[in-house]
């Protein structure tokens, strides 16, 4: 391993994964901690020393994209509830228009109805005058 030492610790576990080498042939593999490929050891750190910083960062990380996250829900919250009371407020106006349009039509059809009576000639108005303008 390029001259570099492992340690029991290094060594992980043994597995029996034939499916994606040696083209099914039976034997085990043996996991080491910090190999790359081609065997080449890894430049990480000790697994303890990192383990601490490396979740604090990521839980700080989930933390902050958490509340964030509820900043951007509570202002699409916020949106939502005004579009709402603006809907409320135009379906209100609408229902005004409504009535109004409804009476000024039933006041058209009376009037439309009075004008008819009234440029409809009577039966006796519609014979022709006898007397005459001299």
């Amino acid at each position: 391993m390029n001259g570099e030492h492992l340690d029991r610790a290094d060594v992980i576990s043994p597995t029996s994964d034939q499916s994606r080498c040696c083209r099914g042939r039976s034997h085990r593999h043996w996991l080491i901690r910090g190999l790359g490929v081609g065997g080449t050891k890894a430049a990480a750190p000790p697994p303890s020393a990192m383990a601490t910083p490396v979740r604090e960062q990521a839980s700080n990380e989930i933390l902050e994209t958490t509340k964030g996250l509820e900043i951007t829900q509570q202002q699409a919250v916020d949106q939502l509830q005004i579009v709402q009371d603006q809907l409320a407020a135009q379906q209100l106006e609408t229902k005004k228009l409504s009535a109004q349009i409804a009476a000024l039509t039933d006041k058209v059809d009376a009037l439309q109805g009075s004008v008819a009576n009234i440029s409809a000639p009577s039966p006796a108005s519609a014979a022709p005058s006898t007397k005459s303008r001299h």
